[in-house]
């Protein structure tokens, strides 16, 4: 949890062992509040995915679907879109339904294209978290980059 305080920039890499750990210890409910508070200093899209999903977890498809709409409207990001078409898939059916899953499966090859992480000394991007940048040599100038469109 203090790596949000020392780097924020890479709170996203420890976001699914955070998960796995208080599912380990059944704190899952603990641990919604938690992100829910990181959310408010951290707007970032890995947290609200798994908000997302404990949310719907917890009270349901249409629940998550109104939290990461809000969300998306204040930071809009090509991954939030994404998680949104994906929540109102099991919403709808027939000619919407199948609307949304064109639409679903073109985001998602934006987003599979899309580099994981890029140096902010050169912009060097990859798929790979690095801690030297091959192209600049400075050490520690990689971080994630949170996703298409977010800028924060």
């Amino acid at each position: 949890k203090r790596i949000k305080d020392q780097d924020h920039d890479f709170f996203s890499e420890a976001i699914f062992p955070l998960v796995k750990e208080h599912q380990s210890l059944s704190k899952e409910k603990e641990l919604v509040v938690y992100f829910r508070e990181v959310l408010k200093a951290f707007p970032k899209i890995p947290i609200v995915v798994i908000l997302s999903e404990q949310i719907r977890e917890l009270r349901g498809d249409k629940a998550a679907a109104v939290f990461v709409t809000n969300y998306v409207r204040q930071h809009p990001s090509i991954a939030g879109l994404y998680r949104l078409v994906e929540l109102h898939l099991s919403l709808t059916d027939g000619k919407t339904k199948q609307d949304l899953l064109i639409l679903h499966g073109l985001i998602g090859r934006l987003l599979i294209d899309q580099p994981q992480y890029q140096c902010i000394q050169c912009g060097f991007s990859g798929k790979t978290l690095l801690w030297q940048c091959p192209c600049c040599k400075k050490w520690n100038s990689i971080k994630p980059t949170h996703a298409l469109g977010e800028t924060e």
